[in-house]
């Protein structure tokens, strides 16, 4: 039945969907979810490539015919393998929701940064590679991932001629593991695999001198007379190869870019 009672909770529901806002310590609080009404305008379209010379290019080029100065234009390498090309943050416009309040909610910080350009390299070596392989599958992985610097050729010439009869793990303090390598039949004694080992992934973009990691290698008995190997980054190699290749991304750009007054203009940031 339609009384008074039920006109009086009928009006309570609907002055609860409609909803409030409550202003708490400097907060302000919705007593139900808001959902931004705003039309905002179509972002810039950025570009993307997989060198640094194609990013140096689209700047030197001035495709898009950005002014650095009032942009605000800066090269923000995000990580060894990323380099973003920002504009200057922008404040969101303020929000209103008649539905809920006719005052406009505070923006609450709500920025946002165009981006006109991501440079994302294609390296071959990925950090979660790290596995134990057998014999073969080892040899052909460290020639297709690392560069011929550092003790890439020991550690070919040592991992290259060992077999499984003659992997021992009686001489293993965890640091250094003695195996025996053989040229052929003939057996040349007793050498020592290098820990750590020092090498040269191609883990960031192909223009910058690719930067040293240092790797525990440990070798164990595999199938048959196939022997497992194992490389493996050491933590304070991973961290200290991160922060010196963006160190190189960054100075490449610096470089590049000032060989033009327009590019002197852009911010590299790191």
């Amino acid at each position: 039945m339609i009384n008074a009672e039920f006109i009086q909770a009928i009006e309570r529901l609907t002055r609860a969907a409609d909803g409030k806002l409550v202003h708490v310590n400097g907060i302000d609080y919705a007593t139900q979810k808001l959902y931004d009404t705003r039309v905002t305008p179509p972002a810039f379209p950025s570009l993307g490539v997989a060198t640094l010379t194609g990013f140096v290019g689209y700047v030197r080029a001035n495709i898009d015919d950005l002014n650095p100065i009032s942009a605000k234009v800066m090269a923000h390498v995000a990580s060894p393998t990323e380099v973003l090309l920002l504009g200057e943050a922008q404040q969101a416009p303020q929000l209103q929701n008649p539905s809920v309040t006719t005052e406009p909610v505070p923006e609450m910080g709500l920025m946002s940064r165009p981006m006109y350009l991501s440079a994302t390299a294609h390296a071959p070596y990925e950090w979660d590679d790290e596995q134990f392989m057998e014999h073969e599958d080892f040899m052909l992985y460290i020639q297709q991932v690392f560069t011929d610097k550092g003790d890439l050729k020991q550690l070919k010439k040592v991992i290259g001629n060992i077999v499984n009869e003659d992997v021992k793990q009686a001489n293993d303090d965890g640091v250094t593991q003695r195996v025996t390598t053989k040229t052929g039949a003939v057996l040349v004694g007793d050498a020592t695999v290098p820990n750590p080992v020092k090498l040269h992934p191609m883990a960031t973009f192909a223009e910058i001198p690719q930067p040293p990691v240092e790797f525990v290698l440990r070798v164990r008995p595999g199938r048959g007379d196939i022997p497992q190997v194992g490389l493996f980054p050491t933590d304070a190699g991973r961290l200290a190869w991160r922060r010196d290749a963006a160190e190189r991304v960054a100075g490449y750009l610096m470089e590049k870019l000032s060989e033009t007054e327009l590019g002197k203009l852009v911010q590299v940031i790191y």
